[in-house]
């Protein structure tokens, strides 16, 4: 009979919880897709069936792992902006009443950048699972039995030079044939998932030392400080994109800031932060209005870019993530191309008064895919805050979405009162692990060059901007044309020819071979000098390439000059008989054609000579 109050005032309380979350409900279901409109993309495969949790922990102790240490927070420093002590209606008013002219001249455009970069992993941030389609090769066992070998897919940095294209043209053929018709299985929908990627009970995540290493080089990379120890933090939501309803992420302990890239046009945009985490599921909305989930990318690794809020053009946003890019994919750390998914980035936009030193509300465009549609976005919304505050109306913080074919954004949710969204603390199941100087200082001797120390280089060596741009971005060419200079080729009669005339020197030859740059530098240095024409150039490369044997006879010493000018007298005399206006310059250009081997200031003498003789004049 005594223990009848406490009763009562549990159950009491068990109301009063109720009321509360009746009284919630509105607020939560304006925000959260209701779990009945939420399902699997497709039922995974029983051949493709999740191991054991027991498996996959076992299976994962091979990843990075370390006994809990004392560990120091790094906490990176919010940019400081400055306020102004007008209000907001005053600002709007005095802005407002100008023409378009003045609001662009005391409004400049602050843009800051997250872009989310895939690693280039075979497995998953925080388990076993294969991050790619793997695909089938055949292989001969000890006693010749054939086996399939599962291999990940792989993406390599495009490149523009001819073979080079050839040789990824047939790999991608190849890799496609083995997705479609050996394992179709590896491809369907929530086929690459187990216990912890889904987030389970009892599923222990361990960290995925290649991930570590990828994310370490990106920062070294970016000239970024880096963390000592590496923790990992746990940001809770409510979107379902993530069956385990929480995301592992470095909201507070970055492996990475303070770091800069330097853009082409020598600008060093700022580098807030970059963390590791883990990338979400994929969403797809039916036609029925239910939305479909694909969980195979949910766990892929990922590095979040984080840039500081600065004034920046469009075109220097959209330089800036191509420079990320293009180091990212040279170094190894990412791959594919962009237009598939493998940056995927988030613009923060705002507009700063420059005599009042005021930021007005940032506006956040999600999900942008590529570099063109980074230039218009940015375009269309610092012309759209303008006008809203020519209008004298106030920018409402929100995030809206690109629609590239519409060339517009669409609002998606309010800003206002969503921090209840996010619930960061720190993730308790991955201890903290050390990350020494040895490992950094291995990571750093492995790294290539960036584009920017490349254009520092080629700019030594006489080339312009566009020039040193263009080679820099492609490292299979880059490499080729410094292989081209260390043999002895003049740099900038090396770079025109590779960026001009190598594709059409090489146009229909088939099947292409690898030309060494040995082989192709003293035909360089021989049009430099003027004793190769550019046509006799492109033939000797395409010479190469066919794998003649009898390329070289092309290179025509002195001896061979003389011969080749001796049976360009005979065919000269004919040309000048069936020409009809004798002019010099169609002559010569003639004679080269029948005669690439020779010197293109022999050819004009020849000519000259020729009509000379003929009493005919010699002017072009």
């Amino acid at each position: 009979m005594q223990q009848r109050p406490k009763q009562q005032q549990q159950v009491l309380l068990l109301l009063l919880l109720l009321l509360l979350l009746l009284h919630m409900q509105p607020t939560l279901m304006a925000r959260v897709p209701s779990p009945c409109f939420i399902r699997p993309y497709f039922a995974a495969p029983a051949a493709a069936a999740a191991p054991p949790v027991a498996t996959a922990a076992a299976t994962a102790a091979a990843c990075v792992g370390s006994p809990r240490l004392p560990v120091r927070q790094t906490l990176v420093q919010q940019r400081l902006r400055c306020s102004s002590s007008s209000s907001s209606s005053s600002t709007n008013s005095s802005i407002g009443g100008g023409a378009a002219s003045s609001a662009d001249k005391e409004l400049q455009l602050i843009v800051g950048i997250e872009a989310h970069v895939q690693l280039a992993t075979s497995s998953k941030a925080f388990c076993c699972c294969p991050a790619y389609p793997p695909v089938a090769v055949a292989a001969a066992g000890p006693e010749g039995e054939q086996r399939l070998l599962l291999q990940h897919e792989h993406e390599d940095a495009p490149s523009a030079l001819p073979w080079i294209q050839q040789q990824q043209q047939e790999q991608q053929q190849w890799q496609q044939q083995q997705l479609l018709l050996l394992l179709p299985a590896c491809c369907l929908p929530n086929s690459r998932t187990c216990p912890i990627c889904l987030g389970d009970g009892g599923a222990l995540p361990s960290p995925n030392r290649k991930a570590v290493e990828l994310a370490l080089a990106a920062a070294l990379l970016m000239h970024c400080n880096t963390a000592d120890v590496l923790r990992f933090d746990r940001k809770c939501y409510v979107y379902p994109d993530l069956a385990k309803r929480y995301q592992i992420t470095q909201t507070f302990n970055p492996i990475g800031y303070d770091g800069f890239v330097e853009i082409p046009s020598g600008r060093k945009v700022q580098i807030h932060k970059i963390q590791l985490e883990e990338d979400t599921a994929t969403m797809k909305r039916a036609e029925d209005g239910r939305i479909e989930l694909d969980s195979n990318r949910a766990g892929t690794p990922l590095i979040e870019v984080v840039t500081r809020a600065e004034p920046l053009s469009p075109a220097e946003a959209t330089d800036f993530v191509h420079e990320l890019f293009t180091d990212l994919r040279n170094a190894g750390i990412c791959r594919g191309e962009m237009a598939r998914g493998r940056v995927r980035c988030d613009l923060n936009v705002s507009l700063r008064s420059r005599n009042a030193c005021r930021d007005f509300p940032r506006v956040e465009i999600k999900n942008v895919r590529s570099l063109r549609a980074i230039r218009r976005a940015l375009h269309a919304e610092d012309k759209r805050q303008k006008d809203i505050i020519e209008k004298g109306q106030e920018i409402q913080p929100e995030t809206r979405h690109w629609d590239d074919a519409l060339k517009r954004s669409v609002p998606l949710r309010s800003k206002v009162n969503s921090s209840w969204v996010f619930f960061p603390f720190e993730e308790t199941q991955i201890p903290p692990v050390s990350l020494d100087k040895e490992t950094k200082a291995r990571i750093k001797r492995g790294l290539v060059l960036s584009a920017a120390s490349r254009r520092s280089l080629y700019r030594q060596w006489g080339l312009e901007l566009s020039l040193r741009t263009a080679i820099a971005r492609d490292i299979k060419m880059a490499e080729f044309y410094e292989q081209l200079v260390a043999a002895g080729a003049p740099p900038v009669r090396s770079a025109v020819f590779l960026l001009n005339d190598l594709q059409a020197a090489l146009r229909g030859v088939s099947p292409l071979r690898p030309i060494e740059a040995g082989d192709l530098a003293p035909a360089l240095c021989a049009a430099e000098r003027n004793s190769l024409s550019n046509k006799g150039l492109r033939l000797y490369a395409a010479a190469l390439a066919r794998g003649d044997p009898q390329a070289k006879q092309l290179l025509a010493e002195p001896r061979t000059q003389n011969e080749t000018a001796t049976a360009a007298k005979e065919a000269l005399e004919e040309l000048i008989r069936k020409s009809k206006k004798k002019q010099p310059g169609a002559l010569v250009g003639e004679l080269l054609s029948i005669h690439p081997g020779l010197c293109p200031r022999t050819a004009r003498k020849l000519v000259e000579e020729a009509l000379a003789t003929q009493g005919l004049a010699s002017h072009s």
